[in-house]
């Protein structure tokens, strides 16, 4: 049919030249090379920063430290006991519970206790903890010698410390307690030694 001169005629045989610039670009290519987006892990830096983490975190002392103990004589020598204590290091407070039974006769005493704290005990329940067994010797009313041994069941460590009770006053309203000892692994990793000061005041 002859075209009009009222008429247009849409030919579709071809596309429009706008499509043809959008697959050009669809088609370019980047050069990555030149861009420089390579990134390269510094495993020197990452140990040194994790190890200062743990040393600052270790180093970093204690900064309130309160305990409350309540206890019984069930006969002339022995009696049992439960010790609450509250620790707060590095913003962060930890709570333990132990129960003790102690034998004095004399001047030498023997202290049995099981002890576990509140993060361990949502961890692991009563199947975790530290027994101790703690022999005493009293050399006279200001000064004692402690031996100190415990056996963490959570993580299969044995401590053994020597401690060194000092009562400067004629009471008991505080106690000067330097300990020195071990920490021995069952996985064959190597011995730890620690250096213990502490200071108990009785309100």
């Amino acid at each position: 049919m002859p075209a009009s001169k009222n008429q247009v005629l849409l030919d579709l045989t071809d596309e429009p030249s706008i499509f043809d610039k959008n697959k050009e670009q669809k088609e370019e290519k980047i050069d990555n090379d030149s861009l420089n987006l390579k990134y390269t892990k510094d495993l020197r830096k990452e140990s040194h920063d994790t190890l200062l983490y743990k040393d600052v975190h270790r180093l970093q002392p204690e900064n309130k430290s309160l305990s409350k103990t309540i206890d019984k004589n069930i006969t002339e020598n022995t009696t049992i006991g439960t010790t609450y204590n509250t620790t707060e290091k590095a913003g962060e407070m930890n709570d333990s519970v132990s129960i003790f039974s102690k034998y004095k006769k004399d001047k030498f005493s023997f202290t049995s206790a099981y002890g576990q704290s509140r993060e361990g005990y949502k961890d692991n329940g009563a199947t975790g903890g530290t027994v101790s067994l703690s022999p005493e010797v009293e050399i006279n009313k200001h000064l004692s010698l402690k031996n100190v041994n415990s056996n963490n069941l959570t993580t299969n460590q044995t401590k053994s410390e020597v401690v060194m009770s000092v009562k400067p006053f004629k009471d008991d309203r505080m106690d000067l307690d330097l300990g020195a000892g071990q920490t021995f692994s069952q996985d064959n990793q190597p011995a730890k030694s620690q250096v213990n000061l502490s200071t108990k005041i009785r309100f």
